[in-house]
């Protein structure tokens, strides 16, 4: 009966929830008292309500119990009770879960049915000394397997790594030009990038013409030395604030003693700046004769013991032929950062536009050219009283670059040509910051530029077992090896010119020395 649902007490369920089960099945239903069977034959009472509540399912419920007492009380209710195994696979011929029925019904038949099978295909039967050759045969094979089959070793290298170099020498020729070359000499293109720059501004760095009155003060020399000292007149006084006064007599000054003199202030200080007004210093300051050494300035100086009066700051601004000449540099060097940064532009938009190049400027003094045009300077203005005046001019400026790209892979396939046999030349190693230039020579007009070039890469042995090379390697590697200990093995491949660095790991982990069977030691590349 394929068709019947079979139901078994699950462990630690109630009858009561094995009965909802069966009530939520259509069909005839088979339930299997296996966990409930004991429950419900200690108390008459379970026992009952149990009898009762299968009445209410009906016939199509069927119940498989081993318990004779409950079996009754359930026939007498009109239910069907199973209580043989021989019946019970009788009803579950052809189920899918007869044997799970079985077991559940009656474990000790299961267990019964398994010794028999067992006993079928001889394992229970065998005689004792069978058994025990049967045991050594397999704790031989074990250990045959645990310290001749198992054992392995793990080699892992590092590769070494040597760095090679390409010189040459190339001439950057400049389009259009005519140029008398050897065929065999490398040529490439000379790019120009030109700056047209002209600028108009006003300048304000007039001259002052001092007209005030100058401050006057009584000077106070102190001679320290141990000599006299000889100060002529207008002999220079300084003080921090870099204000100048100048004595107005000769002075004679004796060792150890002090000599008073009268000073006057000049127009402008060191630093440019009218005087004036400034001049009226207080009391108490120190002054140096700039004139003298440094250490005789510490022995020898001045002493305003009294105020300085008499100044008063009062000028007009005149415009000298020096004012032109500083507005004209001042202008020029305004002109050349403007076309260097245009220039410096026209390069990143020029590489922006061509990827597939590097042009790179050539940053030397006598590569680039320049020509200052269309100057204006208003001579006519000197001697007037002007604040401030117009200038203007313009500058012609070309600088000079070229393919850093075409360089680099110019000189990658002449590197390659280096690689010694059994080594690569790893990719990465060769790019453009690894590419060092230097002008040699070149034309007065600049229609050539002769450029030294040098490359450098890194080459690295090759030991990738999967290549030939690599190949050869991993057998010589395990052949000088073979039953060597770590440590010797260590020793031995370090010395080879092919490895940097090398690990060496044995397993099983107590064994101390590498197998003595080639195929159990891998030899792998460690990360570079």
């Amino acid at each position: 009966m394929s068709n019947v649902h079979v139901l078994i007490a699950l462990e630690g369920e109630s009858w009561k929830v094995l009965l909802a089960r069966a009530k939520k099945k259509r069909g005839e239903v088979l339930i299997i008292l296996s966990g409930c069977e004991q429950e419900l034959s200690h108390s008459t009472k379970e026992s009952q309500k149990f009898a009762d509540a299968c009445e209410k399912i009906g016939k199509r419920l069927q119940v498989a119990l081993r318990d004779r007492v409950l079996a009754s009380r359930l026939r007498s209710h009109g239910l069907t009770v199973i209580d043989r195994p021989k019946s019970l696979k009788k009803l579950l011929h052809g189920h899918a879960q007869i044997d799970e029925a079985v077991h559940a019904f009656s474990p000790h038949v299961w267990r019964q049915q398994l010794r028999s099978h067992l006993q079928s295909i001889g394992l229970l039967s065998l005689p004792k000394l069978r058994v025990w050759i049967l045991i050594t045969v397999s704790c031989l094979v074990f250990f045959f397997i645990l310290f001749k089959l198992l054992p392995s070793g793990e080699i892992r290298v590092t590769p070494r790594e040597d760095t090679i170099s390409q010189t040459s020498n190339i001439f950057l020729v400049l389009s259009g030009a005519t140029v008398e070359l050897p065929p065999r000499v490398r040529t490439m293109e000379l790019k120009p990038f030109i700056a047209d720059v002209h600028r108009s501004r006003t300048f304000d760095q007039i001259s002052k013409e001092f007209i005030g009155t100058s401050s006057e003060v009584e000077m106070t020399i102190i001679n320290e030395s141990d000599e006299e000292y000889k100060l002529r007149k207008t002999s220079r006084l300084m003080n921090q604030a870099g204000m100048i006064f100048r004595i107005q007599e000769d002075v004679f000054v004796k060792p150890g003693e002090e000599t008073v003199v009268p000073a006057l202030a000049d127009d402008i200080d060191i630093y440019d700046e009218v005087i004036g007004k400034r001049g009226n210093v207080p009391e108490g300051l120190k002054w140096e004769f700039p004139g003298l050494d440094e250490a005789e300035r510490k022995l020898v100086y001045a002493e305003n013991r009294v105020p300085a009066v008499g100044g008063e700051t009062l000028y007009r601004t005149v415009v000298h032929e020096g004012d032109l000449e500083l507005a004209r540099i001042h202008l020029e060097e305004e002109l050349r950062g403007l076309a260097n940064q245009q220039v410096d532009e026209q390069f990143i938009l020029f590489n922006s536009q061509h990827t597939d190049q590097d042009v790179t400027r050539l940053y030397y003094d006598e590569l680039t050219t320049l020509t200052y045009t269309g100057f204006v300077l208003p001579t006519q203005f000197i001697g007037e009283r002007m604040s401030s005046v117009p200038v203007e001019g313009g500058i012609l400026y070309t600088a000079y670059g070229y393919d850093r790209q075409y360089i680099l892979s110019l000189l990658t396939q002449e590197l390659k040509g280096h690689v010694e046999e059994g080594k690569k030349l790893l990719p990465d190693s060769v790019k453009l910051e690894r590419l060092v230039t230097h002008v040699i020579d070149y034309a007065d007009d600049l229609s050539w530029i002769k450029l030294t070039v040098d490359l450098s890469g890194t080459q690295q042995a090759i030991l990738d077992p999967f290549t030939s090379h690599g190949a050869k390697f991993a057998k010589k590697v395990r052949d000088l090896t073979l039953g060597k200990s770590k440590e010797e093995a260590e020793r031995i491949i370090r010395n080879l010119p092919e490895v940097e660095k090398v690990e060496v790991s044995i397993w099983p982990p107590w064994s101390s020395v590498l197998p003595n069977i080639p195929s159990h030691i891998v030899v792998a590349v460690g990360d570079e």
